[in-house]
């Protein structure tokens, strides 16, 4: 059995959903921010300036577009997975040169949520004792 469809429909179905989602698609870009990839750093413990830029705006603004729509948390967990170092040991390396973002193309990502899920869980373990901390 075959259903006849009118295609002129699904054509105009297709636009309308386009329209729907474009403004969809530039408000969630938009709201994709540097400052929302600097503070997932800052989470993972990063801190410290170098001379008066804190670190991790240098490593966010070191990032190309296409590294920070993959999300500077992507980026710099498939750093972590290849050095093996710790969070603020390879912001360190990063801002001082000694390594490049783009050197860790090559890491599977699922070695890099890893680590980013092991850091995302200190991280809101320090929350919640600092949390608990202040309502003593």
């Amino acid at each position: 059995m075959k259903i006849k469809i009118d295609e002129a429909a699904v054509d105009r179905c297709r636009e309308l959903a386009q329209q729907i989602v474009a403004p969809v698609e530039r408000f969630i870009s938009a709201h994709s921010t540097v400052s929302v990839e600097r503070a997932v750093l800052r989470l993972f413990g990063i801190d410290g300036v170098r001379g008066d830029v804190p670190l991790v705006n240098l490593l966010v603004d070191a990032l190309t577009a296409e590294q920070r729509a993959r999300g500077a948390a992507t980026v710099f967990c498939s750093a972590l997975a290849e050095t093996g170092l710790e969070p603020q040991a390879l912001a360190d390396e990063f801002a001082s040169g000694r390594i490049a973002p783009d050197s860790f193309e090559d890491v599977p990502v699922d070695a890099a949520y890893a680590l980013g899920k092991k850091y995302a869980a200190r991280a809101l373990d320090r929350i919640s004792k600092a949390r608990n901390e202040r309502a003593k």
